[in-house]
C-alpha cells in the first residue's frame, strides 16, 4: 500500500508527494517529504502532514502524485515540488545544464591537454610495445598486415574488457535503460486504468456516466483518488457518491 500527502506551511506553501504505507498511520510515521531544492524549508518553517489517497500499487500512486503536482508545477510560487515525473522545472533545467555544460567543459579541456601532451603520448606507445599491441612503423599503417593486427588488437581488447569487467559494466548500462523503458510502459498502463468508464451515483439517486476518472473528477469536484477508491470498495462512498467502474469488455 501507498499514499499521497500534502505538506502544508504555515506561510502558506506547500508540497505534494507520497511514501509507502508499512501498516503505521501515515500521520504518525514520521515521514514528512524528501526535498531537494526547498531542503532548508522544512527546516525553518513551521508545518504539518494532510493524507490524501490511499493506493494499492506504485502505478496508481504515481499517477495520483502527478495529478497533485501537474496544475500547480511550475505555475503556483507556493508550490515548493521542483520535480514532476521526471520533468524538472525551467529555472532548475538551466541551473542545471550550466553546471553540466561547465564540467563537460572543464573535462574536454583537460582530455585534449593529456591527449596533446608529447610525454603522454610516449608513454602510450611505450604501454602499447609491452603489451604487445599497436603497430608505429608508417610504412605499414595502410597495409593487409596492419589491418590484421588491427583485427588482432580488437580480439585483445575485448578479452581484456571481459577480464576487467568492463563488458559487464556496459551489460549493466543496457539493463538499467531497459528498467526504465519498463517503468514508462508501466506507466502508461496505469494511465489506461484510470481512464476506465465509470458511474456514479449521487446522494440524490441520480445516476450519472463518466469516460474516465478524470472527467468524473472534474465534473464533480472530488479528487480523483478518493472516487478511484470509493470504485475499488463497493461498501465505501466519497462525499454521499457510490462509484463503480463499468467492464467494457
Amino acid at each position: 500500500m501507498y499514499y499521497t500527502y500534502t505538506i502544508h506551511f504555515v506561510d502558506g506553501y506547500y508540497y505534494h508527494g507520497y511514501h509507502k504505507h508499512e501498516g503505521v498511520d501515515p500521520l504518525t510515521d514520521g515521514y514528512y517529504g524528501s526535498p531537494v531544492t526547498h531542503r532548508e524549508k522544512w527546516l525553518t518553517t513551521m508545518h504539518w502532514k494532510e493524507i490524501t489517497g490511499i493506493h494499492e500499487t506504485i502505478e496508481e500512486v504515481t499517477f495520483a502524485e502527478q495529478e497533485a503536482i501537474r496544475p500547480v508545477f511550475a505555475t503556483d510560487p507556493y508550490c515548493l515540488n521542483a520535480n514532476c515525473n521526471g520533468i524538472p522545472t525551467r529555472e532548475q533545467a538551466v541551473k542545471g545544464a550550466k553546471i553540466s555544460g561547465k564540467k563537460a567543459g572543464a573535462r574536454a579541456k583537460e582530455l585534449k591537454i593529456n591527449v596533446c601532451d608529447p610525454v603522454n603520448q610516449e608513454k602510450g606507445r611505450q604501454t602499447a610495445r609491452e603489451k604487445g599491441v599497436g603497430f608505429h612503423s608508417y610504412e605499414f599503417q595502410h597495409t593487409p598486415e596492419m589491418t590484421e593486427m588491427r583485427r588482432q588488437n580488437g580480439k585483445i581488447a575485448g578479452s581484456i574488457a571481459v577480464k576487467t569487467g568492463q563488458i559487464a559494466q556496459a551489460r549493466a548500462c543496457i539493463d538499467k535503460a531497459n528498467q526504465r523503458r519498463a517503468g514508462t510502459e508501466n506507466l502508461k498502463k496505469a494511465y489506461a486504468k484510470i481512464r476506465k468508464a465509470v458511474e456514479v451515483l449521487t446522494p440524490n439517486g441520480i445516476l450519472l456516466t463518466f469516460e474516465s476518472l478524470r472527467e468524473a473528477s472534474r465534473t464533480l469536484k472530488i479528487d480523483g483518488s478518493s472516487l478511484s477508491y470509493a470504485a475499488k470498495n463497493p461498501h465505501k462512498k466519497t462525499k454521499g457518491h457510490s462509484v463503480r467502474f463499468i467492464n467494457n469488455g
